[in-house]
């Protein structure tokens, strides 16, 4: 507990910071400090942190992954064109593809070694075209959600409201 109470000042000030924001926001907006709005924004964390980690462990091994984006944007479209086969399906499907081709991404970088950074802006732009051909130009969606209705359910572990 007492390491709790003497953060850094770095990381104290940030917490302060989100505060004050957050006190901001719901004085301006009324509907800002409602439990949906505040489910929202802490549901789209949960994307934001799986890119994040993905940086992360690149960044930890010394190297730098710029097509992180462009790849989550693909394994989302495969995602949605595989929602047919289930959301487990679809699913493993996508993480499959976005896997082996970051597993590709990987061994080219080793084996060729050229900087991590010079190689995934390359396939960032490649992955990027792949997604806009994949997706028809327009925004994809699930066509039929009762595909997806076992995650439209809300569950007390993960949400309140």
């Amino acid at each position: 507990m007492k390491k709790l109470l003497h953060l850094e000042p770095e990381v104290s000030s940030r917490i302060i910071l989100v505060l004050v924001l957050f006190i901001l926001f719901s004085m301006l907006e009324s509907s800002f400090a409602t439990g949906a709005n505040i489910y929202t924004v802490l549901e789209g964390f949960a994307f934001t942190g799986l890119v994040a980690l993905a940086i992360g462990i690149t960044i930890v091994a010394g190297e730098m992954d710029l097509s992180v984006g462009s790849m989550a944007a693909l394994a989302g479209v495969i995602a949605v064109k595989a929602a047919g086969h289930g959301i487990i399906g679809a699913v493993l499907i996508a993480v499959l593809v976005a896997g082996t081709l970051g597993a590709l991404q990987g061994v080219v970088i080793g084996m060729l070694r050229i900087p991590s950074i010079v190689f995934t802006v390359g396939t960032m732009i490649g992955l990027r075209g792949l997604v806009y051909i994949l997706s028809g130009e327009a925004t994809v969606v699930v066509p039929d959600l009762s595909a997806v209705e076992v995650i439209r359910r809300p569950i007390s572990v993960f949400s309140l409201f």
